[in-house]
């Protein structure tokens, strides 16, 4: 038994949903990601661990 490849093309032709996305698209998901991880672990754990510690 044999998994089928999404990205293959006659598969992209018969279920066109398993296309990958475009790049922008792409992009655009990995700067959001990139700066919401910023913000929650460059600002927020540093905040919260102050404001737990000086309680």
């Amino acid at each position: 038994m044999t998994i089928p490849d999404p990205f293959y093309r006659e598969n992209i032709q018969l279920h066109p949903e398993a296309a990958p996305a475009p790049l922008p698209r792409t992009l655009l998901s990995s700067f959001l990601a990139a700066g919401l991880f910023t913000l929650v672990c460059g600002l927020g754990y540093p905040l919260l661990t102050t404001a737990v510690s000086g309680a």
